[in-house]
């Protein structure tokens, strides 16, 4: 939400905006500091722009009603406002249907299938032995595993 605003006098004076103390930390204003330019004259078209004070509402859980008064001071006057922030309406996510055939053919899934299987069989305990040159097949003569 953005408030438009002059300053009283008739040359440009600074304000500060500012939250009370007691406000809710969802709401926040920006800019902190500016100028207030002053007011366009009667029967003058407005020549200059007003000090823009926005005010952003940040929720971060449903159901908390926040609130908060936002004060802008300057010099010569005083604005307050009661800011009350209303949570966005609630929207059921809408089901999408899926766009990627995830199904695969029956002879690629047996195949991935039989693939597991053999990985699963293998020994990595004499697979590891055998690259490292630390094992000797058992026989007669070996007497079994060596390390």
């Amino acid at each position: 939400m953005a408030i438009d605003l002059f300053g009283e006098g008739a040359e440009p004076e600074p304000f500060r905006a500012f939250f009370n103390l007691d406000a809710s930390a969802e709401l926040q204003v920006h800019p902190p500091r500016g100028v207030l330019p002053p007011p366009p004259k009667e029967g003058e078209e407005a020549g200059t722009e007003p000090a823009h004070v926005i005010v952003t509402f940040s929720p971060h859980e449903y159901g908390k009603q926040c609130r908060g008064r936002l004060v802008v001071d300057s010099p010569s006057s005083r604005w307050v406002f009661e800011v009350i922030g209303k949570q966005p309406e609630y929207e059921r996510p809408v089901p999408v249907k899926a766009t990627v055939d995830a199904s695969a053919p029956s002879r690629a899934l047996a195949a991935r299938r039989e693939k597991s299987q053999q990985r699963r069989q293998r020994d990595f305990m004499r697979e590891n032995a055998t690259k490292a040159g630390r094992f000797q097949k058992p026989g007669p003569k070996s007497g079994g595993f060596r390390f």
